[in-house]
């Protein structure tokens, strides 16, 4: 591995372990924020001002029209951090999840185990599941999908959270 790769590797490390550090305090802030959430809902119960920032899931969020889509995510968790994992969805069904990267004895490319092939779908179900302590979305006004999921099953449990950050995602044809 080269000095560049090494060095790209350790950045991502790093950014990661700092933005799970920032999680905890971020998830007690109920201050708004300077992306107004967009109403996603189908009975408008999510408003332009309202805080996204800690609150119970109340099932307010759409689910993704998009039947056909690559997308690229990582999902920090207390479980195994694999780093990027790009998944396939056709027809609404998660046809291929794959490695992007070379952590913990995976190989780009590697197939990803059955816990990472899920589609947007399954991330914004998670969010709207009553039994979330707290939730947390960051879901641009011009984007079909969100740009980071938060969820939390027990607020008083500090090893059950999980991030997920969609890194990208190409609509397909």
């Amino acid at each position: 591995m080269t000095h560049s790769r090494v060095h790209v590797r350790l950045k991502r490390l790093l950014t990661t372990g700092a933005l799970l550090a920032a999680l905890g305090p971020l998830a007690a802030c109920s201050g708004g924020s300077d992306d107004e959430p967009a109403d996603r809902s189908g009975n408008g119960s999510a408003t332009a001002s309202e805080s996204e920032t800690e609150r119970a899931s109340t099932g307010e969020f759409d689910l993704v029209e998009l039947e056909n889509y690559t997308y690229t995510l990582d999902r920090i968790c207390q479980c195994r951090h694999y780093g990027e994992v790009e998944i396939t969805v056709e027809d609404g069904e998660v046809t291929s999840a794959v490695f992007l990267d070379d952590v913990l004895g995976v190989d780009p490319g590697d197939e990803a185990p059955d816990e990472l092939w899920i589609s947007l779908n399954d991330i914004i179900a998670e969010a709207n599941d009553p039994e979330m302590d707290l939730v947390d979305v960051s879901w641009p006004k011009d984007q079909e999908w969100p740009r980071a999921v938060y969820v939390d099953p027990d607020k008083d449990d500090q090893s059950d959270e999980t991030f997920y950050r969609i890194v990208e995602l190409t609509p397909a044809g």
